[in-house]
């Protein structure tokens, strides 16, 4: 091999490398500092965002100490900001990323900062992670290709995000703000065109007047996750529309839901809804209670088939508006299949809160076959939910049947109880806890006494009698087996007696001598008691025997 061309590689390596060591540097900035004597340290930064970004090299960190900086920013080169923290570092006013034409910037990092500010722009595109950011009523806008005259006007004020690389959004606070637009949609932060992964962040309420208006928005994406997020109050809520492959799961909503509206391959599980329809789906639409639900399954493009969604393992509790789960074909297309393949199985609606819907499907055709498969759930009772087939407003639920699931819901079994071990469609049979807990009259045996038509008095003689004829037996038994052990005690005490070598033989008179050594041998006629009895005389005799 070429040593040459090999050092002449390595030099190139080592030359890219240190540039970008180099141009990846900390460049201070604190409220404090100063921007005509400061260097950019830690120790001596500059005064404003502004010119620290002037003096900044692209893949620059901005490194922003605690404080509030009252300025709008225009950031044309790639560069990560990051703050002291959210509570100490602020932004009152927006930023401008703009990039130039056919630019692309990735892995660019914006962290631990608060911004705040009314009607202002923020651009951005292309792969970006946030973290620990909390947006406070702030125009954030990130589509450096929507110009004016486009639908943009209708989402000023609010955050959006474009870019087809992904986008990673997590530790981030949407706390509470107020919007008015009648004039269309407002979203407080929108993410479009691109994968999405949304995690750990804390949706605190929104108030907005429109009925089309959401606090999160991503849409026209595909591959989302949305994972480990808490709305926390009213008017905090997700609306995903346009996107394919969603997962949303170990997420909690409280006081707000969740929509997936013209999306294909949805998966929904292992979240937990509290009150979660007190608030729409999709704004305040306060006598139009159809609009609301813990979940939306919504239908507003018409032309997209909505298929493949999976609501499952879900926990819904408290207040509802109309629904734990809303299913809409909005605007509906001429085709038949609008909606096809939702499976709603493995939920508990136990602690559903007043006279409301499980389930709650409406503007879908009964006559297409279209329907809804919501085959083993928990419907707070071992009865199931009472069906209503037809959209008849006076369908109440009933004591035993406190859930109600309306529209073209198919619900074939459901479970016993919130354990989810045992499905039925006749819980009398299928139910333990319908199962009669009366032990029945057993039958008498062959052999046994028959007590029918005896008197009070017989019966109580009876009841007496048998048991002190029992105790009777097992007294007799007792003391045979007490005799036996006292004749067996005398046999071996006899043994004892006796001197080495000597053996009483059956037949041979008292006091004569017998040579046989052999073990002691007893006719079974030989009378043990006369035998004890006369027991010294034999002794003596063998004395005299002896002597002589």
């Amino acid at each position: 091999m070429n040593t040459k061309l090999v050092l002449s590689f390595l030099f190139a390596f080592l030359l890219v490398l240190s540039n970008n060591l180099i141009s990846s540097a900390y460049v201070w900035v604190s409220n404090t500092g100063d921007d005509t004597t400061g260097t950019g340290t830690s120790s001596n930064p500059y005064k404003t965002i502004a010119h620290t970004i002037d003096q900044a090299t692209a893949l620059d960190t901005i490194r922003m100490k605690a404080g509030e900086y009252e300025e709008t920013l225009t950031v044309t080169k790639q560069l990560y900001f990051e703050g002291d923290s959210v509570d100490t570092t602020t932004i009152l006013g927006g930023i401008i990323f703009n990039t130039a034409k056919n630019t692309k910037w990735t892995g660019t990092l914006i962290k631990n900062f608060k911004i705040e500010g009314t009607s202002k722009l923020l651009y951005y595109q292309n792969h970006q992670i946030f973290e620990d950011i909390i947006w406070n009523s702030v125009g954030f806008y990130l589509n450096a290709n929507i110009t004016s005259g486009s639908h943009l006007v209708d989402f000023l004020g609010g955050t959006q995000v474009q870019g087809d690389d992904g986008w990673t959004i997590e530790y981030c606070t949407f706390s509470t703000g107020h919007y008015e637009n009648p004039g269309g949609a407002y979203f407080q932060f929108r993410i479009t065109d691109g994968p999405t992964t949304f995690s750990h962040c804390e949706l605190d309420g929104y108030d907005y007047a429109t009925n089309q208006s959401c606090q999160v928005n991503i849409a026209n994406s595909w591959s989302d996750l949305l994972i480990h997020n808490t709305v926390t109050k009213e008017g905090g809520n997700f609306y995903l529309c346009n996107g394919d492959n969603l997962i949303v799961r170990d997420n909690t909503f409280t006081d707000g839901p969740i929509a997936l509206d013209s999306v294909s391959g949805a998966d929904v599980y292992d979240n937990s809804f509290i009150d979660s329809g007190a608030h729409p789906v999709y704004g305040p639409v306060p006598d139009e209670y159809e609009h609301a639900g813990g979940i939306g399954i919504l239908g507003m493009y018409g032309s997209k088939i909505v298929h493949d969604i999976q609501i499952r393992n879900n926990k819904f509790s408290g207040k509802v508006r109309s629904s734990s789960i809303l299913i809409n074909r909005w605007n509906p297309a001429p085709t038949t299949e609008t909606f096809a393949d939702i499976k709603v199985y493995e939920n508990d609606f136990s602690e559903i809160e007043g006279d409301y819907s499980g389930i709650y499907a409406i503007n879908l055709n009964f006559d297409t076959g279209v329907s809804i498969d919501a085959d083993k759930n928990f419907w707070a009772t071992p009865y199931g939910p009472k069906e209503c087939k037809t959209s008849d407003t006076d369908c109440k639920h009933t004591e035993e049947q406190i859930i109600r699931v309306r529209g073209n819901i198919n619900v074939g079994s459901w479970y016993c109880s919130e354990e989810m071990k045992i499905s039925t469609t006749d819980p009398e049979t299928d139910c333990p806890a319908l199962q009669p807990t009366t032990t029945p009259t057993p039958t008498p045996s062959s052999g046994s006494t028959d007590t029918s038509g005896m008197s009070t008095s017989t019966k109580i003689a009876l009841g007496v009698s048998l048991p002190i004829g029992f105790l009777l037996i097992v007294a007799l038994i007792i003391v045979f087996i007490l005799a036996r052990k006292k004749k067996k005690l005398q046999n071996e005490l006899m043994m004892v007696r006796q001197p080495q070598g000597w053996t009483q033989v059956s037949g041979v008179k008292s006091g004569s001598l017998s040579t046989d050594k052999s073990p002691s041998k007893y006719d079974d006629e030989t009378d043990d008691d006369a035998f004890l009895d006369s027991d010294d005389d034999d002794l003596e005799d063998l004395e005299d025997t002896d002597s002589d």
